[in-house]
């Protein structure tokens, strides 16, 4: 099935005459719009365009009705159909002949309310079909609507389209095959595009029906997706929306794309680093915001691996989306946390007081490092650091292994410290120099080294550059930097990325990373 819906009223062909005066395409050229629709279907017709098919069409174009009967008739056998006409009183013998292999044509509807109140005309239109199916007893027909009603999409004839038709063409290929529907390839274009490719892949991602159509919206909506074309607009919303929706963690999941949804997903592809970390969420799915998604989709649901700094992960095998949390989350749900790409979790065990100096368990240590590692999740841990001299920074190191002991779980990350100013005027560590401050952060590592254990530094970009001598201090580095890419120039095997991330089981924004060992 071609995906796209073209409209009578379009600038590129909604001025051009039908006929040849007194009206126009946007006017008075559904019928035109109708045997195009149905004509494109056949592989012969792939590329008629809607300018070529009205130079056809207007031999049959009247004033007062659009488009003759039989013009609808010898459009469709020109372009190469053989047609059954029915009137609408013969639908049995429709359904018949539907269901033994005619799967489009032509409706005629006439001015009048569906079952449910669905308004088609208030005079007369003519509107395509591409597909049709019965479910649950009830028949259903993939309406492509070229009018600014815009019933298209699967409609139901008995809720929506019962006492509105006027008279069917139903069509059957005289010479050749109609075009399959697109089958997704290993990659799809990334060129800001979403036809019918793109969606098929999101269909895919989401586990639901790949048809490679994004139905049931509202067309007033479709300015906050100007780059998504594989649409039809009949409301109702979609199933494949839904499901995105719930993906995002967006409360009541209707099915219907606005700016709310744009935004959820733009924020997704930023915390997964296919767009920049200061992206601005603005609800609008432009063409730079369909090629992070089409990337999103090539690397099957994945975080951006960094390939921008390659000294830096030359040892990397595999980029782990991995999270770090502290007493800030609480109840986590780590199998759903799982469920939604996490692989890892780095768990903050303590902290000294940045005022009385005291060393402290942090009190959601136990319980997020168990419950991950229960949830089959790789695990580490991190200590914060409020040391001011060698003496504090062995004691850090003594305190964080006892804490781990008591957890008696087994680490699959190094022990990290993490050092960062804090904002309080009385900081105790507030004026150390880089050398004592690098002093206390060796005597760290070197303790947690000597213990059998692996350490690293955890520090922001301009952190490792200024307020370190990293010359000093060759360990492994866990770099943070809230940007599209991590810029230190270091070597490093962990890059927080982000600290605004959404994950499912997780309440409230999380720190996100992406590990590299």
């Amino acid at each position: 099935m071609n995906p796209i819906i073209y409209k009578q009223y379009d600038s590129r062909w909604g001025g051009l005459s039908y006929p040849g005066s007194g009206s126009c395409l946007s006017d008075s050229g559904c019928g035109c719009l109708s045997v195009f629709h149905c004509a494109i279907e056949l592989d012969k017709n792939k590329s008629l365009t809607v300018p070529d098919c009205r130079k056809y069409m207007v031999q049959f174009a009247t004033v007062r009705n659009g488009t003759l009967w039989a013009g609808i008739t010898k459009g469709l056998e020109h372009y190469g159909y053989q047609v059954h006409w029915r009137e609408s009183d013969s639908m049995a013998q429709i359904f018949s002949q539907l269901q033994s292999s005619c799967k489009s044509g032509v409706i005629l509807f006439v001015d009048g309310r569906g079952p449910d109140g669905t308004l088609f005309t208030t005079d007369g239109h003519y509107i395509a079909f591409v597909d049709y199916k019965v479910e649950g007893g009830k028949h259903w027909f993939f309406l492509k609507d070229s009018g600014p009603r815009n019933r298209s999409g699967w409609i139901c004839y008995e809720k929506s389209m019962k006492s509105c038709i006027r008279n069917v063409w139903i069509c059957k290929s005289s010479n050749s095959k109609p075009a399959p529907t697109p089958k997704p390839t290993g990659k799809i274009k990334v060129d800001g595009v979403g036809g019918a490719e793109t969606v098929m892949a999101l269909q895919k991602f989401l586990g639901v029906l790949q048809d490679g159509v994004i139905s049931g919206q509202i067309a007033s909506l479709s300015k906050y997706y100007n780059s998504l074309q594989a649409v039809s607009f009949d409301g109702g919303g979609s199933g494949s929306i839904k499901k995105l929706q719930a993906w995002l963690k967006l409360d009541g999941p209707d099915g219907i794309i606005g700016p709310n949804t744009v935004k959820a997903l733009q924020k997704k592809l930023r915390d997964f680093g296919y767009l920049p970390a200061n992206e601005t969420l603005d609800g609008y799915m432009g063409p730079k915001t369909m090629k992070a998604l089409q990337e999103f989709l090539n690397n099957d649901g994945k975080s951006k691996a960094v390939k921008e700094n390659t000294p830096s992960v030359a040892e990397a095998k595999k980029d782990y989306l991995v999270v770090d949390v502290s007493y800030c989350q609480t109840d986590i749900d780590w199998n759903k946390a799982k469920a939604d790409g996490i692989e890892g979790a780095i768990v903050r065990c303590g902290f000294r007081g940045y005022e009385t100096g005291k060393l402290q368990e942090d009190s959601m240590f136990l319980k997020h490092i168990k419950g991950a590692k229960k949830a089959g999740l790789k695990v580490g841990v991190y200590f914060f650091t409020e040391g001011i001299n060698a003496s504090e920074g062995k004691a850090e190191a003594d305190y964080t292994l006892s804490l781990i002991k008591k957890a008696g779980v087994k680490l699959d990350y190094p022990i990290a410290i993490d050092t960062e100013a804090q904002s309080a005027k009385n900081e105790r560590a507030k004026n150390l120099s880089k050398a004592r401050r690098t002093e206390v952060i060796k005597a760290f590592c070197e303790r947690i080294k000597a213990s059998g254990n692996e350490p690293m530094i955890y520090a922001s970009t301009s952190w490792l550059n200024t307020k370190l001598d990293m010359s000093k201090l060759p360990y492994k580095v866990w770099c943070a930097q809230y940007y599209s890419k991590c810029e230190y120039k270091g070597k490093y095997v962990m890059w927080q990325y982000s600290s605004e991330g959404r994950v499912a089981g997780i309440k409230g924004k999380v720190d996100m990373n992406h590990c590299y060992i």
